[in-house]
């Protein structure tokens, strides 16, 4: 069974970042995906994740963005 996401916010971070949080997920969950702190905030930790998702689509997920890096 997959993760529940309140509608809201998955509609906020489609029309922001077109990308679903199911879609983050996906990325999140990639065995072979890169994960490292990102150095360039202050005050707060934050990491950046690179990977695909099931639908075989790069990503480059940030505590601010998420950036499709290829179809």
């Amino acid at each position: 069974m997959g993760s529940e996401f309140d509608p809201d916010k998955d509609a906020a971070n489609i029309a922001k970042h077109g990308l679903s949080l199911a879609q983050g997920e996906g990325v999140l969950n990639d065995p072979l995906g890169l994960t490292v702190e990102d150095d360039s905030t202050e005050g707060e930790s934050r990491w950046v994740t690179v990977g695909i998702n099931l639908a075989a689509k790069y990503w480059w997920l940030s505590g601010r963005n998420a950036t499709k890096a290829s179809a």
